[in-house]
């Protein structure tokens, strides 16, 4: 069965959200230059490579990551979907639902989702967070209103960095069960469809957010129904 690694490597020169959130990596000592122990010292924000966070990111009162079992990250059945953003960068609930029409049957949809736009192969320090493409707030109502569990993305933000209006947080409001799974680097040969979903973040207790490694998996059962037609009705 393939398995694909789809979280940000994560490395001292890589990008953050924003100044003081950057990461610190440094050999407290090494066995190279002749200390008994090799030791690093780990200075990471919350929000670090590919990360999960729960609604307590925006909301008050919400679940810590360490409330939730080992089950709730775990042999995830979801969907992958490849959508291509507009000339703006943006992620229309148009291109989706077309996406979602040539590639998915409805009822073989999980509650598990991942959207695609292409954007998690780029690792650039000066471009990958300003540049990046953006969900237009229709859909991200859209999204909201499936009652997903875990809702992945391989865009830094969601929201609108021209004219924001606050994505993630109208996505929690309307879903605060919900899990963000973000950012992602998905390799080219992996299709829009189902696979199990990995992503387990660090057992931190009490945090709404940590970093995370994911992992998707396609089996065979799930391979032969990745390619599956459903016309849907999109309005013009």
């Amino acid at each position: 069965m393939p398995s694909y690694d789809i979280t940000l490597p994560v490395h001292n020169d890589m990008w953050c959200y924003r100044s003081g959130w950057d990461n610190n990596i440094t050999t407290l000592s090494d066995t190279n230059h002749g200390a008994a122990d090799t030791v690093y010292r780990f200075d990471l924000c919350s929000h670090t490579g590919t990360y999960i966070e729960t609604a307590g990111h925006k909301l008050r009162s919400q679940l810590s990551l360490s409330d939730l079992p080992p089950s709730a990250f775990c042999r995830q059945r979801t969907a992958v979907i490849r959508v291509q953003p507009d000339s703006r960068g943006c992620v229309t609930l148009r291109a989706f639902l077309a996406a979602l029409s040539a590639d998915f049957e409805t009822p073989a949809l999980p509650n598990n989702l991942i959207v695609v736009s292409g954007w998690g192969s780029r690792h650039s320090r000066t471009e990958y967070l300003p540049e990046a493409p953006w969900f237009e707030a229709e859909l991200t109502a859209h999204l909201a209103a499936l009652n997903l569990h875990i809702l992945g993305v391989d865009t830094p933000i969601i929201d609108d960095q021209q004219q924001p209006y606050d994505a993630v947080k109208r996505l929690f409001k309307t879903n605060p069960k919900c899990l963000l799974l973000a950012p992602l680097t998905l390799p080219e040969q992996v299709d829009s469809g189902i696979y199990e979903l990995d992503c387990l973040p660090l057992n931190i207790i009490g945090v709404s957010a940590a970093p995370c490694r994911a992992i998707l998996v396609q089996t065979e059962s799930d391979a032969a129904a990745t390619v599956q037609r459903h016309e849907y009705e999109i309005e013009n």
